[in-house]
């Protein structure tokens, strides 16, 4: 019978026009990457039950419908998974995630713009690592991830993300190892078949640059052409992130109370999201071919920005206090 899409003839036809999908052939390249993946032995025998007609489907879409590409980037995927047991060994949607994605450390707008792309932010606010550690962040943000790709207008109109960090710290950057910026870094520009158009980042404090310096190692040039610094200056974002596509601590109008709302979306979604990637309890157990991560000494690089920051932080207390004297 083959995949029958759910696209409406708008979305449709720009699949057609911008990323080759042609109707006639769609079947037949769906069932070429699946026999390839079967054939590749970088995609273990495990993870064949993850490889149905829409979820290929995606990678293709993602790919342009370049066969060799969407099998790469399943390949990636799949040692992606097996690389970062910590947060793909316990794919389920508990008490934790449900805690944060209601805090707001990804958020979801509510409708897509005139285009059909569709808007998310995160919020460093939302994460203590005392609390929570940067692998439970991550997957609340993965599991977000897969609840929109569900829609195959998402698929194929893309996102754009907007990042606050205003409330970043050293304590978030020493809780996030290098190696864990690597995978995640190769997460977004690799392995997962989401159209990112643009992602900003926003409030930064001044030492944000020397901290992006060393990640931007890890990211492609067509990544990095795609990212905005903003930092204060949030008119700076009108032209690609228009008030009804934030919320409003962004300077935007969606009401806080849509965190809770698209929330129970994704709950009504969970086991659903939990059933498709079950092969994950055979791919990341202990007795599994993953490298478990390993936390990363303090480089010599990480050990003067951390100087640096406390400089900065010290100073900005400073100035401070003198200004309201």
């Amino acid at each position: 019978m083959g995949f029958k899409t759910k696209l409406s003839p708008k979305d449709l036809k720009k699949a057609e026009d911008e990323l080759n999908e042609d109707s006639k052939t769609r079947n037949d390249k769906i069932k070429e990457v699946i026999t390839r993946c079967k054939a590749s032995p970088s995609v273990p025998a495990s993870c064949y039950p993850r490889l149905d007609e829409g979820f290929v489907l995606r990678y293709l879409r993602v790919a342009k419908f370049d066969v060799k590409n969407a099998v790469n980037r399943l390949e990636r995927f799949f040692q992606l998974q097996r690389d970062w047991p910590e947060l793909y060994g316990n794919w389920k949607f508990d008490e934790r995630m449900e805690r944060l994605l209601e805090a707001g450390s990804t958020e979801l707008m509510p409708d897509p713009d005139k285009d059909g792309v569709r808007y998310l932010v995160f919020r460093v606010s939302a994460w203590d690592p005392a609390v929570d550690s940067v692998h439970e962040v991550y997957r609340a943000c993965i599991f977000l991830w897969e609840y929109i790709l569900l829609d195959e207008s998402i698929q194929v109109n893309g996102i754009k993300v907007c990042g606050d960090q205003g409330s970043l710290s050293w304590n978030h950057i020493k809780n996030t190892p290098m190696k864990v910026n690597k995978l995640w870094a190769q997460a977004v520009d690799g392995c997962y078949p989401i159209r990112n158009k643009k992602t900003a980042m926003i409030k930064f404090p001044g030492w944000f640059m020397s901290i992006y310096g060393l990640y931007q190692k890890f990211m492609s040039a067509k990544m990095q052409n795609r990212v905005m610094l903003v930092g204060h200056d949030l008119d700076l974002l009108k032209t690609d992130f228009p008030n009804n596509q934030l919320p409003e601590d962004f300077g935007g109008s969606v009401p806080r109370s849509n965190s809770s709302d698209f929330v129970k979306k994704i709950k009504k979604e969970a086991k659903r999201l939990e059933k498709d990637f079950a092969y994950l309890s055979n791919l990341c157990n202990e007795g599994g071919s993953y490298t478990k991560l390993e936390e990363d000494s303090v480089t010599q690089d990480m050990a003067r920005l951390q100087l640096e920051i406390e400089q900065a932080s010290r100073q900005a207390e400073q100035d401070k206090t003198e200004t309201e004297l």
